[in-house]
């Protein structure tokens, strides 16, 4: 009888605590690919100003991933040449660590990916740097996770043409590199020393540019910190990177975090509105001629 009685307080308990472990932290970049067609810059969605530049042949609006956070469009590298984006303002060895200058840094890097049947074919690289150092995603038709001279594969195979979520993490305090498929663990190195080299960090290409990776890809990602394993399982099964909801108490198209992290209320942005501005309400709040809604949907700025 108490059991019964109790039984549904436990429940919502159990829900509560897995909620929390799954919490995703704000990341350091986030790439959600839905950028427009003709694209030079690929957005940085996280807020911290970190937006790739276009090298190459990248094509945005593309098919996104299906199951993930964005679905409505994502981008294509190296289908028609080569192509890769270097993130603006990055410094690998300062921000994810270098062996020889004595900095240890934690890090998750992760996406969604559908590769084409040509990346299963020598090197084709998902994430890399300016120089040497960090260089993530396959080789030999296996997955790869290399700090340069400090690399192993994973196990799991993947296909071409299909969609995967593929994590990279690295914990630098236990020299642990490991790599999760759909959000589960599929393999590790626990003597892995950090990576080495310098540079810009590089997504679809290693060493400057080489060894492009060729598929479309979706909701890059990155932290500077080790996800833990229920958190990794989030990301596969669609939560945002991140870790924000789209809720909308206001109903206006733009999501309160975004209203809230711009003029801390939720009354001077109207999604709603299509001006003329500048005022509280009026759509067009900063009176800069683009509605509150085109400049959340197409610049994420104010």
């Amino acid at each position: 009888m108490i059991l019964k009685k109790y039984l549904p307080l436990y429940l919502s308990l159990a829900v509560s605590i897995a909620v929390s472990k799954a919490q995703i932290p704000e990341p350091y970049l986030y790439y959600d690919f839905e950028d427009a067609s003709g694209s030079t810059i690929a957005v940085d969605s996280s807020g911290n100003d970190r937006n790739g530049s276009v090298n190459g042949d990248i094509q945005f609006g593309e098919e996104g991933a299906p199951n993930g956070s964005t679905p409505e469009s994502g981008a294509a590298f190296s289908l028609g040449g080569s192509g890769y984006l270097t993130v603006e303002g990055s410094n690998a060895p300062t921000d994810f660590g270098n062996r020889d200058q004595g900095n240890a840094v934690n890090y998750t890097i992760s996406c969604w990916i559908k590769p084409d049947q040509s990346s299963f074919s020598g090197d084709a690289f998902i994430f890399g740097q300016g120089s040497q150092g960090i260089h993530h995603g396959f080789r030999g038709g296996n997955t790869f996770h290399a700090h340069w001279g400090n690399d192993f594969s994973g196990s799991a195979p993947l296909n071409p043409d299909e969609w995967a979520h593929i994590t990279f993490t690295y914990n630098a305090e236990n020299s642990r590199g490991a790599i999760f498929i759909n959000g589960e663990f599929d393999s590790e190195k626990t003597d892995q020393q950090g990576p080495n080299g310098g540079g810009a960090i590089l997504v679809g290409a290693r060493n400057g540019g080489q060894q492009n990776y060729k598929g479309l890809i979706d909701e890059v990602a990155m932290w500077q910190v080790e996800l833990d394993e229920d958190q990794i399982k989030a990301l596969a099964d669609g939560v945002s990177p991140t870790g924000r909801n789209d809720e909308d108490d206001d109903e206006d198209g733009l999501p309160d975090y975004y209203e809230e992290k711009l003029v801390d209320n939720l009354d001077d942005l109207n999604g709603n509105g299509a001006g003329p501005g500048p005022g509280a309400g009026t759509g067009d709040f900063d009176g800069d001629g683009l509605t509150d809604l085109d400049e959340y949907e197409e610049t994420k700025t104010d």
